[in-house]
């Protein structure tokens, strides 16, 4: 018994086989189907988000921190996962995140919390 190469068998099953044409459908007629070429998508997710648990910051408050130089923020809401929260933090302040929490401009955190060092 001789064992063929995937080549030769990748051959010899294609025989069978004789492509077909491509076509453009809605998604709602695509169950069962299989694509043509790749779907490729740009600037997912489209809002503001954190794909990890962390701290939600201004950014630009950080620039100038450091081991030897830690600037320290006041953390004025804790926002766990499977909650929507839109948030607007002010200066000096953040908000601890938990797992994909959407971020955009609209509600604004005050004095409360605690601190945390970044």
């Amino acid at each position: 018994m001789s064992l063929l190469t995937v080549q030769a068998a990748q051959e010899r099953i294609l025989r069978y086989f004789d492509p077909v044409e491509s076509e453009a459908l809605p998604l709602s007629q695509c169950a069962g189907r299989v694509l043509a070429s790749d779907i490729l998508s740009s600037d997912l997710p489209i809002f503001d988000n954190s794909s990890v648990d962390g701290f939600a910051v201004i950014a630009a408050e950080l620039n100038d921190a450091s081991p030897n130089s830690p600037i320290t923020l006041r953390v004025v809401a804790d926002i766990p996962a499977g909650f929507a929260l839109e948030v607007h933090l002010l200066s000096g302040r953040s908000c601890a995140n938990y797992d994909r929490r959407t971020f955009t401009k609209g509600r604004r955190f005050g004095d409360h919390g605690r601190r945390h060092r970044f």
